[in-house]
């Protein structure tokens, strides 16, 4: 019987049998099948990137529901965060560290900062997507609405703004009328005071909704002051457009008469859309006119009448600009456009009720032998009153003051407008009284004399001869009013 050392050596040769056959098999397999193994190390390295693409896609996943978690964290941050922001930022406006174009934004604005916060959290964009709208929305904030205390307006740098005067001299006259006032805050201050005038430009030029706007809690006293001050007049401007139409062709010729009188534009421009503003508020409603203007622009009657006076040479063209008139002043026009509004209306509107017809009648009434008559009648009157030697000189220039009179009441009938009766006056009948030495007592003399003359002889050959001396007298009593008011100014021709 085989010995159990036998018995393993006959296991371990069968084993080795065994293993060179299976080699020798799955040689010949391999050598057999080729194609089998390549097909499948592809499909093994194909899988391999399938895993590495889904690994990657999860790893993006997973940063983006991160960084949409923070997001939504920030975006709660930023909604808490946003009102103090935008009240700091007021404040800084306030306080003068924004230019003026942004103090408009800012002020109107105080309780609306959460807008951008809300966007980023419902739109989720990407990282700099959310960059660029957070830096937008930082750049300009928008506000709905901003209420303050009671506004403390400064009157004498109101009065340096609608003169035209810039933030920099204003700067330097507060500092200069201040003792030991701070640069700094003197700016801080002026240009505080400036952004609040431009918000009221609006309300200043429709004074009735000053008191009605909410935006600014303004005293009614202060309103008062603000209305009257903004619509005042300066006396020397407006020398200089009195008796023409408030036209965009005026407007355009601003800074050639700006440069002429040194009025600034800026305070030339506020006057000129002023009266432009009062001359279409009577161009339809002429009834109590002084009572309608104050009324309507809320401002005093003294300054009313002013602007009607203005308006009443704007209407009938009277030209004040020529070169015998420079010597009229302001208030010299005012005066006289005071006689007319006198004489000439009813004192309530600026309508002129002198039928200036019935004086160009009268003119054709009287042919050369009737002025003859008419003035040996004047002058017959006048000499108990005057000298002999001034009644010489006046004999010759007597029926060319009566002609040029009659002229004068033609032609505005004729033309509905009193454009050249200032200038007629002047050549036609002051410079030929001047040459006879009359003086303004004297001119007024000689102009009752020829009213009361033709009165006596020749209205009574007239048909409805009272009407036509009552246009006679009307007239003559005006031209004569304003010719003893321009009489001492005027310079000898």
């Amino acid at each position: 019987p085989p010995t159990e050392q036998h018995m393993h050596r006959h296991k371990g040769h069968s084993h080795e049998d065994g293993e060179e056959r299976s080699d020798s098999s799955s040689s010949s397999r391999g050598k057999g099948s080729g194609g089998s193994d390549s097909s499948s190390s592809s499909s093994s390295s194909s899988r391999g990137k399938q895993q590495q693409q889904q690994q990657q896609q999860q790893q993006q996943q997973q940063q983006q529901q991160q960084q949409q978690q923070r997001r939504r964290a920030g975006g709660v941050q930023h909604e808490d965060a946003a009102k103090p922001q935008a009240e700091g930022e007021l404040l800084s406006a306030l306080r003068g560290e924004y230019p003026l174009a942004l103090a408009s934004d800012l002020a109107s604005s105080a309780t609306a900062g959460t807008v951008c916060a809300e966007g980023a959290a419902a739109a989720e964009p990407t990282d700099a997507e959310a960059d660029a709208k957070l830096k937008k929305h930082k750049e300009k904030i928008i506000f709905d609405m901003f209420v303050g205390d009671p506004v403390n307006v400064d009157m004498d740098l109101f009065d340096l703004w609608i003169s035209g005067c810039t933030a920099q001299a204003a700067v330097h006259h507060l500092c200069s009328t201040v003792d030991n006032l701070d640069p700094t805050v003197a700016k801080q201050h002026v240009e505080h005071q400036f952004r609040l005038f431009w918000l009221l430009v609006e309300k200043l030029e429709k004074p009735r909704t000053l008191g009605t706007q909410l935006l600014l809690q303004i005293p009614s006293d202060v309103q008062r002051r603000l209305i009257e001050r903004y619509y005042a007049i300066d006396e020397v401007f407006v020398r200089e457009v009195v008796g023409k139409k408030f036209t965009h062709r005026l407007r355009r010729d601003l800074d050639y008469i700006c440069a002429r009188v040194n009025v600034s534009v800026t305070s030339a421009l506020r006057q000129y859309d002023n009266c432009r503003r009062v001359y279409k508020c009577l161009q339809y409603n002429d009834v109590n006119t002084a009572d309608t203007i104050r009324s309507t622009f809320l401002i005093s009657t003294e300054l009313a009448v002013k602007y009607q006076r203005i308006v009443f040479l704007a209407r009938y063209k009277l030209n004040l600009s020529h070169k015998r008139l420079t010597c009229l002043t302001y208030t010299d026009v005012d005066q006289l456009v005071s006689v007319l509004l006198d004489k000439w209306t009813d004192g309530k509107t600026i309508t002129m009720n002198v039928n200036f017809k019935d004086v160009r009648d009268l003119k054709a009434l009287l042919n050369r032998e009737a002025h003859e008559q008419y003035r040996r009648a004047v002058l017959q009157a006048l000499s108990p009153r005057f000298a002999e030697a001034k009644l010489r000189a006046l004999e010759p220039k007597a029926r060319e003051i009566i002609k040029a009179i009659l002229n004068i009441g033609a032609e505005i009938a004729d033309s509905k407008e009193l454009r050249d009766m200032c200038v007629d006056l002047v050549e036609k009948v002051a410079d030929p009284c001047k040459a006879a030495a009359l003086l303004a007592d004297d001119t007024r003399l000689l102009l009752d004399s020829i009213c009361d003359q033709f009165e006596q002889k020749w209205v009574s050959y007239a048909r409805h001869h009272q009407r036509l001396l009552q246009s006679w007298r009307v007239f003559l009593h005006g031209i004569s009013s304003c010719l003893v008011l321009m009489y001492d100014k005027l310079p000898q021709s």
